[in-house]
């Protein structure tokens, strides 16, 4: 269970501020120095989480509505 892939969907990863992003990236998928973003462009770190191999990306529709607590 330790070498699984997380699986996420991509909206999931959309919908996270840079900061878990970043978390998720270089402390959770061990992306290394090499990968890491210049910028604070949230779309190119994800690109970057995807590109990586290390995250199984399911392929579903966003879901249409959004439910607020």
């Amino acid at each position: 269970m330790k070498n699984r892939k997380p699986r996420m969907r991509q909206y999931e990863l959309e919908r996270m501020c840079i900061k878990e992003l970043k978390d998720f990236a270089y402390n959770r998928l061990n992306l290394n120095e090499g990968t890491k973003v210049k910028s604070s462009n949230k779309l190119d770190l994800i690109q970057k989480i995807i590109d990586s191999g290390k995250v199984d990306i399911v392929a579903v529709p966003e879901p249409l509505i959004e439910y607020k607590l």
